[in-house]
């Protein structure tokens, strides 16, 4: 009975999903609960029931719904393998008139290590064209003793970037009011016939792209951001459940 049981799991499995759900504990002592952590929440229970009845599965479940889930998990890891290679081709020219700087997060008055990766972009572009305006972008949200855009500010000065380019836009919670509040606030300075970049983490480029078409820029240039390692996978999934939701909801 014993060799039998044995043969109806798939040991393998069990611990990657069991060292998944630890990872996930983990990462929310230090992050929040959101669609992304989810995700790896329901991945590392499916791991492991998929481990434990490995037989039944393996004999009873048609093929027809084991095809179904590959299809899904293909098509899953093709966006992702997408996301990340298009964020990482930057379009900049340096030659732009101002670079809007998405908001990602403070823990209290510091800038979460997301948000800082963005900065650094940020940073390294205001090197190479010291005249563009520098947007930073972001309201003060749960947790956050003060604005994003406060806090973004602050870090900049910090690193290099001259205090007179440094805009500040502390009233969005969205990467859509990052786009619009900003474009107002460019309106106002810049008038008609202005070119502009963002800044974002390679991730969430594609999406941010089009956010910001819909909120007003007929063209807009990028650069990125490198990701988190440690919270990379709930933020690529959290941002694969965004862009479907652009692509296929928020469209129709």
């Amino acid at each position: 009975m014993e060799s039998k049981d044995k043969k109806q799991r798939f040991v393998p499995l069990i611990v990657i999903g069991a060292v998944t759900l630890i990872y996930a504990a983990a990462m929310l002592t230090i992050s929040s609960m959101n669609a992304g952590m989810a995700i790896v929440i329901f991945l590392g229970v499916l791991l492991v029931i998929c481990g434990a009845f490995h037989g039944f599965i393996r004999d009873k479940v048609p093929r027809w719904c084991k095809a179904a889930f590959a299809v899904c998990v293909a098509v899953g890891v093709s966006l992702m393998v997408f996301l990340l290679v298009y964020g990482n081709i930057d379009n900049v020219t340096y030659d732009e008139d101002a670079l809007i700087v998405l908001g990602a997060g403070l823990r209290g008055e510091t800038v979460t290590d997301t948000l800082s990766m963005r900065l650094d972009a940020a940073v390294k572009y205001h090197m190479r064209n010291p005249d563009a305006l520098v947007v930073v972008s972001g309201g003060q949200g749960k947790g956050e003793d003060i604005s994003e855009s406060e806090a973004m500010a602050r870090y900049l000065v910090e690193h290099g970037v001259n205090d007179k380019v440094i805009v500040q836009e502390s009233e969005s919670t969205s990467t859509y009011e990052n786009f619009l509040f900003s474009k107002r606030l460019l309106d106002d300075m810049l008038g008609d016939g202005y070119d502009t970049a963002f800044a974002t983490s390679d991730y969430h480029v594609f999406r941010a792209r089009d956010v910001a078409k819909t909120a007003g820029f007929d063209e807009v240039s990028h650069c990125h951001g490198a990701s988190t390692w440690y919270l990379f996978a709930p933020n690529v999934f959290r941002e694969c459940l965004a862009v479907v939701k652009q692509c296929l909801i928020d469209k129709l």
